[in-house]
Order: structure tokens, then C-alpha cells, then sequence
């Protein structure tokens, strides 16, 4: 349980960095600093930030049910 617990505030905390990652590249785009972005790179920051933020939700979600959850069915 507690390597699980462990593993997951790891993973959270690698979305968190990686959202902030997608999302200073993205700035730096918008805000007229990256002048001649590579296309790719531009697209696939624009398709993974969305789908990293969904499945940073989820997993704090499922976090959360996983733990507390079982706390509540104890008090019942």
C-alpha cells in the first residue's frame, strides 16, 4: 500500500511537470518569443497537453477513490 501510495504521487507529480512543460512551450508560441516553431513539435504539444491534463484528472481521481474510499465503507 505504501509503495502504491508512493508511486502515484510520483506519477502526479510527472504529469504536473509535464503539463507545465507543454504548456511554457505553448506560451512561448502564442506569446511571439518561439518565432519559427519545428510543426511537429508544435502539434503534438498542442494534441498531448489536452490528453496529459484528462489523464492527470483521472489518475488524482482514482487516487482518491482508491484511498478514501475504503475509509468511508470502515465508518459505516
Amino acid at each position: 500500500m505504501k509503495h502504491l501510495l508512493t508511486s502515484t504521487i510520483i506519477e502526479v507529480i510527472t504529469d504536473i511537470c509535464l503539463i507545465g512543460l507543454s504548456a511554457d512551450l505553448l506560451y512561448l508560441y502564442f506569446a511571439g518569443a518561439w518565432s519559427d516553431p519545428n510543426v511537429f513539435i508544435l502539434t503534438i504539444e498542442l494534441i498531448i497537453l489536452p490528453l496529459i491534463l484528462f489523464f492527470g484528472i483521472w489518475r488524482v481521481w482514482m487516487f482518491f477513490r482508491l484511498f478514501f474510499e475504503p475509509i468511508e465503507k470502515e465508518t459505516q
